[in-house]
């Protein structure tokens, strides 16, 4: 079923498309946008096979989707349609059981915004609004010379990406902006954090929501000037708590969220990922230091590791003796810290101070 809301076709608007297989659920959207049928042309489909062929014979600036549908889930209509214009701006809404795959097309599949089922008119009309703007800088660099500023962007997107740490970019209502990987899998496993209607950022207990919601104002307050915050949230698993460190976000970088505060995540119970390559270039370790390295690094006892490489443990301890001697430590401890710090995952859960 398609309908569609035309307004003053004298002056061209810009094209919004909604996709979801209930039809209840585009109706209250309707309602819900209907002041804004004056500036979009909106249409609402409910088969998303449809809603292909649709923006195949006349692509929208912007597609709002349903994540679950039959035939072709969400995630797989926006990179489908992502083939056909890749400036089109995606919106995915979603129930809250489906949230890691939300981080997934956000981090993955080019989505701009995940909302959780049931979303606020301001809230989504506030989400279409950002796509148009992101689709007219994209359509706007390509004919000009104002690609650096989005290229930069997205080159921090992908720095965060790569962090040893969760991050979480929020808004001044503690409402999710950003998640990298460890981020999302964090939030995903529902153990003292988690991510209610609007976006809002929880925690597991009352207090420690307050706590965090408090400590995201301050340091927004607090302004450029400013001292990072830091909270402990304590998780339903009795596992030891989350560490959350928050710094102001640069003004320069929040576009059109207002100021931003990102909130770096650290879980005590996951070990490091280090490189058995990069530690061995570094300290110049043959091949089988740098695995025994590696091993010790990432939290295992000299036992474990002998298992873990089939080595005996006196050649594991003749092996540590030589990792001392080429990287001037002398204690398991101070080695940890060392490669730690020089892999650029000192302070990621699960290292040993």
């Amino acid at each position: 079923m398609i309908c569609k809301m035309l307004g003053d076709n004298r002056m061209p608007k810009h094209r919004i498309l909604f996709v979801d297989d209930e039809p209840m659920i585009l109706e209250a959207l309707k309602r819900m946008l209907k002041k804004h049928a004056s500036e979009w042309e909106l249409a609402f489909v409910s088969d998303p096979l449809e809603a292909r062929e649709l923006f195949k014979s006349a692509p929208f600036d912007v597609v709002v989707s349903d994540l679950q549908m039959p035939n072709l889930k969400g995630l797989s209509l926006v990179k489908e349609l992502r083939t056909y214009d890749d400036d089109v701006q995606t919106i995915l809404l979603t129930g809250t059981a489906d949230l890691a795959n939300a981080i997934e097309a956000i981090n993955e599949a080019g989505v701009l915004r995940f909302y959780t089922k049931p979303c606020p008119a301001a809230r989504l009309a506030e989400g279409v609004k950002a796509a148009l703007a992101e689709r007219a800088r994209r359509v706007d660099s390509k004919a000009s010379a104002e690609e650096q500023p989005i290229a930069r962007r997205n080159i921090g997107e992908a720095a965060l990406n790569r962090l040893p740490v969760g991050v979480i970019v929020v808004d001044a209502k503690t409402s999710v902006i950003f998640m990298n990987p460890l981020g999302a899998e964090l939030i995903s496993q529902q153990d003292g954090l988690s991510v209610a209607h609007g976006q809002i950022l929880r925690a597991a207990s009352a207090e420690d929501t307050a706590a965090l919601h408090a400590m995201v104002r301050e340091v927004i307050g607090q302004g450029p000037a400013g001292d990072a915050q830091a909270v402990a949230l304590q998780r339903p698993s009795m596992l030891r708590p989350y560490s959350i460190r928050a710094e102001l976000v640069d003004e320069t970088e929040g576009g059109g969220d207002g100021p931003l505060a990102m909130l770096f995540l650290t879980d005590p119970e996951k070990l490091p990922r280090v490189s058995p390559d990069l530690i061995g270039r570094l300290f110049g370790l043959t091949a089988s230091e740098a695995r025994l390295a590696a091993e010790i690094a990432s939290g295992a006892s000299l036992d474990v590791a002998a298992e873990n490489l089939g080595l005996t443990i006196s050649t594991v301890r003749t092996y540590l003796k030589q990792i001392f001697l080429k990287t001037g430590t002398s204690r398991q401890a101070e080695l940890v810290r060392l490669i730690l710090m020089s892999h650029g995952t000192y302070g990621h859960p699960g290292a040993n101070h």
